[in-house]
């Protein structure tokens, strides 16, 4: 049998979010898919920031993006290269996309592989919203759908006991040894935090407790990533000069920055499954993150990582400064992480998982 062809529709940089970042390790390990040959449509924003919310920005770039992601997909369709597609989807305003992308497959007689990358599916769940009837109608459609954690299989299980779901996790392929260290850093003890600023992403609440924090000694927070300057400078106005705003980093930046931290911090209100918290896992670094979506799962419940309560600037608070204050639980913490991160999340693990799904799912 001749290579599944697959159509991968999904976000890639820039700007350099989580779902952009896991389609560039999926495109440059495209030849570890075994059987398999990858198209891709980018799905990023066109023209709006990323991180501008504007209903009216997002319908409208959101409508342009559609219409080129179709005209594309049915382009590789007619020229036979997308036997498969692999759609993934954050849902929200991408949902009407999904549903027409859902609807051409069934004409054109192609599979659907549906990627869910939010960890929001049980809070809709109990809504019983629109948006959670477009999502279980698409599941129910789609040949396969992936999910991120189990949490969120459950919630799908529960209610449709006939879906094909299953869970594969994000994935690595840090070449550690290329990440050289940060010239002009200083080599004082840090916490950093990495990804899109925002209060979803639990930016106020870290800074809350980072200003409640006595005794920080010589430490100091790092804040690096883009975000709305509004935003930002509210932010700044509430800090002082043991906290540190870097803005929008390239990736190879990132990498030195979290090579050369102490701490590795992701306080969402709300999160998939973090590249970032993968990342830190690599490197060894000790985690303080939230208890959502399948950081939990990441982190074995607390055993590779300390795990808060999401919108609590108190819990926060309180694992930061225990880790601030204890040497060997921060070595301990990092080494169990990355043992978890290097034999769960490699990246030719999980291309072969990926790999099989995709053939099991093509139409023959």
């Amino acid at each position: 049998m001749k290579n599944t062809q697959v159509c991968l529709i999904s976000p890639k940089p820039p700007p350099m979010g989580g779902i952009g970042r896991w389609t560039t390790i999926i495109l440059a390990n495209s030849l570890a898919a075994t059987r398999c040959n990858i198209s891709h449509i980018n799905s990023s924003p066109i023209w709006r920031k990323s991180h501008d919310f504007k209903i009216l920005s997002r319908l409208f770039d959101g409508l342009i993006s559609m219409c080129c992601q179709i005209i594309g997909l049915f382009a590789l369709i007619i020229d036979n290269k997308a036997h498969v597609i692999h759609l993934t989807s954050t849902a929200e305003l991408s949902l009407v996309r999904d549903v027409v992308i859902l609807v051409l497959s069934k004409c054109m007689r192609r599979s659907l592989v549906y990627h869910i990358r939010v960890g929001s599916l049980p809070e809709l769940r109990q809504k019983r919203s629109a948006q959670w009837s477009l999502i279980m109608f698409i599941i129910r459609n789609s040949r396969r759908t992936i999910v991120l954690d189990r949490i969120t299989y459950n919630t799908i299980r529960d209610e449709c006991k006939i879906a094909a779901v299953v869970i594969v996790p994000n994935c690595h392929d840090m070449p550690l040894a290329d990440v050289q260290p940060i010239d002009n850093f200083s080599s004082g003890p840090s916490v950093l935090y990495l990804g899109w600023v925002l209060p979803s992403k639990g930016t106020t609440d870290l800074i809350s407790a980072w200003m409640s924090i006595e005794r920080k000694e010589n430490w100091k927070l790092i804040v690096a990533g883009p975000g709305d300057p509004d935003y930002m400078s509210s932010l700044m106005s509430r800090s002082d000069d043991s906290v540190e705003f870097t803005g929008g980093v390239e990736h190879t930046r990132a990498m030195k920055l979290l090579r050369a931290a102490s701490i590795f911090t992701l306080p969402s209100h709300s999160e998939g499954f973090p590249n970032s918290v993968v990342e830190a896992m690599c490197f060894g670094k000790p985690i303080v993150a939230s208890r959502v979506g399948a950081i939990p799962e990441m982190l074995l419940n607390g055993r590779c990582g300390l795990l808060v309560d999401h919108n609590s600037p108190e819990s926060i608070k309180l694992a930061l400064t225990r880790l601030m204050g204890n040497d060997f639980e921060r070595t301990h913490l990092g080494h169990l992480a990355k043992l978890r991160a290097v034999r769960s999340y490699g990246v030719s693990t999980i291309m072969g998982r990926y790999s099989k799904i995709w053939t099991q799912c093509r139409i023959r």
